[in-house]
C-alpha cells in the first residue's frame, strides 16, 4: 500500500504520545511566535473600522494563518501541537489584561481538537484531518471572544480600556446569539479555506523544497 506523499518517516515509525524533545519545542514555540505576530499584524489592519473587526477579523486570521498552521503540525509532529499553539496564545492575552480564564479554556479546546483529529502520528501525516482540526480551532478561537460576556465583562472592559464606540460594537455582536453564530460559522469557514490553501501550497511548494 502506498503511503501519503505528505508522510515523513518518522510520522510512519512515530508513536501516538511519542515524547517532545527540544527540537519539538523550539519549533513549536517558533511557529508560535510567528503566528502570533501574524495575528497583530491581522487585528492593527483590521482595526481600521470597529463593525469589520468584529466580524471580519478572527477569520481573516485563520485564514492567513493556516498555512503556518499545517506545517508546525507536521514539522512538530507530536500529540498536544495544538494545545501547545493555544496555550501560548492564552498566556499572551494574559500578558495584555487578566484573562486567566482563556488558559483552560484555550488548553482544554486545544487539547480536544489534538485527541480528536491529531491523536497518532499516521493521523498527523494525513492532510484532511489538520484542515479539520484547523477549522475546528477557528471556531474555537471565534467563541472565545464571547468568553468574558460570561465571566466578568465588566473586569474585561476595565482591563481593555476600550472606548464607547468599540464597547458598544462588542456588545452589539457578542452580545446577540445570531451574530455570535454568524461570526463563529464565518470564521469555521475561513479557517477551512485556508487550510486547504495551505494543503495545496504543501503539495506544490513546500514538498519540492524538502521542508517536511
Amino acid at each position: 500500500m502506498e503511503h501519503s506523499p505528505y508522510e515523513t518517516s518518522k510520522s510512519r515509525k512515530g508513536a501516538a504520545f511519542e515524547m517532545w524533545g527540544v527540537k519539538e519545542v523550539v519549533t513549536a514555540v517558533l511557529f508560535s511566535a510567528l503566528m502570533i505576530v501574524v495575528m497583530f499584524v491581522v487585528g492593527s489592519v483590521t482595526m481600521l473600522g470597529v463593525d469589520f473587526s468584529m466580524l471580519f477579523m478572527a477569520a481573516t486570521y485563520v485564514l492567513v494563518v493556516a498555512p503556518l498552521y499545517m506545517l508546525m503540525v507536521m514539522r512538530v509532529n507530536r500529540f498536544g501541537v495544538t494545545a501547545f499553539y493555544a496555550c501560548v496564545m492564552a498566556l499572551v492575552y494574559l500578558m495584555f489584561g487578566n484573562l486567566w480564564y482563556m488558559l483552560p479554556f484555550y488548553l482544554v479546546g486545544g487539547l480536544a481538537i489534538d485527541a480528536l483529529f491529531l491523536r497518532t502520528a499516521a493521523q498527523r501525516a494525513k492532510p484532511n484531518r489538520i484542515v479539520a482540526a484547523w477549522a475546528t480551532f477557528s471556531a474555537l478561537y471565534s467563541l472565545s471572544s464571547i468568553i468574558p460576556i460570561l465571566v466578568n465583562l465588566q473586569g474585561y472592559l476595565q482591563v481593555r480600556m476600550m472606548g464607547e464606540e468599540y464597547v458598544n460594537a462588542y456588545l452589539k455582536y457578542y452580545g446577540n446569539a445570531e451574530w455570535i453564530v454568524f461570526i463563529v460559522a464565518l470564521t469555521a469557514f475561513a479557517g477551512f479555506l485556508g487550510a486547504l490553501v495551505g494543503k495545496r501550497l504543501m503539495r506544490k511548494h513546500f514538498l519540492k523544497a524538502g521542508v517536511i
